[in-house]
């Protein structure tokens, strides 16, 4: 190879090895510049339930796709509303891991933590008892001049995330209205469950009962000397408790009871006109025919009981309704 070529040859490798050199350098230039900067700040205010890297830091990226996906990042739960927490450094950059970042791709600057606060609204404890009171009165079963409920004890504000609330409120199930009753108020906000608290009512309702005027014996006839009428709290007696006195004007006690007692259904009982072993009348009727026959009671009975009897002719044994001390009625 002659002289002349070598010195050719020699120019375009020199050529060859800047070119390649500026090529590498836009290269590294090229990805300097896709290099996210990422500036924590000092503090920050939120409003919804996560944290998100774009709500607590400055994102700088020449790519907006990038930039994007980094504002997305979840980092943690959100505090509660009303309440601050701090997220530090490492947390983010674990975060950012997990998302599949590398860290050649973003500059994470600012040492943190940075002091996150979630907004809030203010629910006054006013407007939860008002709200209670009202379901209340529309949906106790008790007539409204019986029913009193006294002051609703419930006096501390409810802090929820910021927008339009509504109030829910709902009954246990199954429960009689009467007394301490712990009603729940669901406290939603723009239509999404926020928080749940319990407020607890005392509910009075008065009504008339029967209450024993002096002290009664067993099968002690019950009339008008034996018994009067109080208002009491229903909340304070039993369920069973008597409210009229003409459900028991006429009957008899079953067992002793103690003067100034309220009456109960189970205290009292209709008085036996039908003995065991009396010799009845057994009447079966339709519209065109009314038979009558003689039969025995094979058991006491009261006035509307079903007994046993036994037809004396038939020695069959029926079983009747008592209409006095002297006839039973069968179907027919």
């Amino acid at each position: 190879m002659g002289v002349r070529k070598k010195i050719q040859l020699f120019i375009v490798l020199r050529w060859c090895c800047f070119c390649a050199a500026v090529l590498a350098a836009g290269f590294q230039q090229a990805q300097a510049n896709q290099i996210a900067d990422i500036r924590l700040l000092a503090s920050a205010s939120i409003s919804g339930r996560f944290i998100f890297l774009g709500q607590i830091s400055d994102i700088e990226a020449e790519d907006p796709d990038m930039a994007r996906k980094l504002a997305k990042v979840r980092i943690d739960a959100a505090p509660r509303p009303g309440s601050a927490m701090l997220v530090p450094k490492s947390t983010i950059e674990r975060r950012l891991r997990r998302h599949g970042l590398d860290p050649a791709q973003y500059r994470l600057a600012a040492a943190g933590p940075v002091k996150v606060m979630r907004r809030f609204s203010q629910v006054e404890p006013a407007e939860i008892r008002q709200a209670v009171k009202q379901y209340i009165d529309q949906n106790a079963p008790w007539d409204v001049d019986q029913m009193r409920v006294p002051v609703i004890r419930f006096n501390r504000p409810v802090m929820v995330p910021p927008g339009p609330v509504a109030l829910k409120v709902s009954a246990p199930k199954h429960t009689d209205w009467l007394g301490a009753v712990p009603f729940a108020v669901r406290i939603m906000v723009g239509g999404q469950p926020a928080k749940k608290v319990t407020v607890p009512v005392n509910i009075e309702v008065w009504s008339n009962v029967v209450v024993t005027a002096r002290p009664m014996g067993k099968f002690q006839p019950i009339d008008e000397d034996t018994i009067r009428v109080e208002k009491r709290d229903l909340a304070g007696v039993p369920k069973n408790a008597i409210l009229d006195p003409l459900q028991v004007l006429g009957c008899r006690t079953n067992r002793n009871i103690a003067a100034n007692s309220v009456l109960r259904s189970d205290q009292v009982e209709l008085p036996r006109v039908v003995r065991r072993g009396d010799v009845v009348q057994v009447v079966a009727e339709s519209p065109i025919l009314k038979i009558a026959v003689k039969a025995m009671a094979k058991q006491n009975g009261a006035v509307g009981e079903r007994i046993r009897v036994v037809n004396l002719r038939s020695k069959k044994i029926i079983y009747a309704q008592v209409l006095n001390e002297q006839t039973v009625k069968v179907d027919f």
